[in-house]
């Protein structure tokens, strides 16, 4: 799997940002059902953009998150964008430099099974 990682992003060149968890939940991302709701939102969100769209997925409010929640919904998004479902769109992850490498590995493993690659943007607290 290859995993693209840049240590600036600067956040305003984003299409759209949506945040995982959402405002208000627990840092905790678990299971296939919550995996399942989320893709649902990224979904949504690239469907809401133009082709050509870059959409970041900002993790850095995400304290945990397991392989079951990683592989519903990372793995399964990059296979749907994969088969067109919504075509010529970008997901970009958004984490905090040197903090979050359990959860990049669930992600990395999940896509790794497929074959998948994804971009990883290391951003600070402030949004860049």
């Amino acid at each position: 799997m290859t995993t693209v990682s840049t240590s600036v992003v600067n956040l305003g060149a984003l299409d759209d940002v949506v945040t995982l968890p959402e405002e208000g939940v627990s840092g905790v991302l678990a299971g296939r059902k919550g995996g399942a709701m989320e893709r649902d939102r990224l979904r949504r969100a690239l469907g809401s953009l133009g082709p050509g769209a870059v959409l970041g997925v900002n993790l850095r409010d995400t304290q945990f998150m397991n392989f079951s929640f990683a592989d519903e919904c990372f793995r399964v998004l990059a296979q749907e964008l994969l088969a067109g479902e919504a075509e010529d769109r970008y997901v970009v992850l958004i984490v905090l430099p040197g903090e979050q490498e359990d959860l990049i590995e669930e992600i990395q493993v999940s896509l790794e099974r497929k074959k998948f690659a994804m971009f990883l943007a290391e951003g600070s607290d402030k949004g860049v």
